[in-house]
């Protein structure tokens, strides 16, 4: 029986069958009962304060919250702080870990871009900590050209009420909406 076994476990490990899996997904505007969806098994519960304040800040028309939508499930996100008169701001862009790059952050941002434009802007920014090469990269691709270098600070408070202040060493990004 044991020699049977070892013939079926080195038969089982030798099965390799990959095929491919089309996704639909739909870029669309966050929802109240995405929030808790959006900590992602917990791993971003941590921003739970700021999802909410971010929330609320989209249903006044403020700041735009956007999610890529699969199955019910937000695998991407994007905010847009449209409350100035300059430009608009690009930030929060997150891909789940799984599903990033599939082309899932381009589209949001390309979302961004066009709820930018629609605003009246004609210019949109962002920055990038210039330790994420990548997303600078993916960025630059998109055609954003860094303009300015800075320390950026700011804080937040987590799920269990602690306040935490985050110092960033950023790019200063733009893009000219055409």
């Amino acid at each position: 029986m044991a020699l049977r076994s070892l013939r079926g476990k080195a038969f089982a490990d030798n099965v390799h069958q990959p095929f491919d899996v089309t996704m639909h997904l739909v870029i669309r505007a966050v929802r109240a009962d995405d929030l808790p969806k959006l900590e992602w098994f917990g791993s971003l519960a941590h921003w739970r304060d700021v999802n909410r304040r971010t929330f609320s800040d989209h249903e006044a028309g403020l700041r735009l919250m956007f999610v890529a939508d699969l199955r019910d499930f937000p695998i991407g996100q994007v905010v847009i702080d449209v409350a100035s008169h300059e430009y608009a701001y690009l930030y929060a862009l997150r891909v789940l870990q799984p599903f990033q790059s599939l082309g899932i952050g381009s589209r949001l941002i390309t979302v961004g871009e066009s709820v930018a434009r629609g605003h009246g802007f004609r210019q949109i920014h962002l920055a990038v900590e210039k330790k994420n090469i990548g997303a600078r990269r993916l960025y630059e691709r998109l055609g954003f050209e860094i303009f300015t270098q800075r320390v950026d600070v700011w804080s937040y408070v987590d799920h269990h009420g602690q306040t935490h202040w985050v110092h960033e060493d950023v790019y200063g990004m733009r893009k000219l909406l055409l």
